[in-house]
């Protein structure tokens, strides 16, 4: 291992999770203004049930929300830069992926 690598693991931090960390999949998101200029994303998923009427199966649902992020327009801003970042590298290599399909 070169030093470089070496000092590099040294720096690692592990940042602990609060006790109130949330992790879940989410299929749709609002995001909105207060009147204080924070930016407001609320993360929602889909509750669906399997319901019978008349003999016929169907789903029907509705979204909860899930969790609901507050911040400044510069936090939303830096969130926004990142997004665009790793979408670029998924497009990247999503179109890769499909060039190695046409090989």
């Amino acid at each position: 291992m070169s030093e470089e690598s070496q000092i590099q693991k040294e720096q690692l931090i592990v940042i602990p999770q609060d006790e109130k960390f949330v992790e879940t999949h989410v299929t749709a998101a609002t995001i909105n203004v207060l009147n204080d200029d924070s930016i407001v994303i609320e993360f929602l998923k889909p509750k669906i049930s399997l319901v019978v009427k008349d003999g016929n199966a169907q789903y029907q649902g509705y979204f909860v929300s899930v969790a609901r992020l507050i911040m400044t327009p510069a936090t939303a801003k830096k969130l926004l830069n990142d997004l665009d970042k790793i979408l670029q590298l998924y497009k990247s290599k999503q179109e890769q992926g499909e060039e190695n399909e046409k090989i």
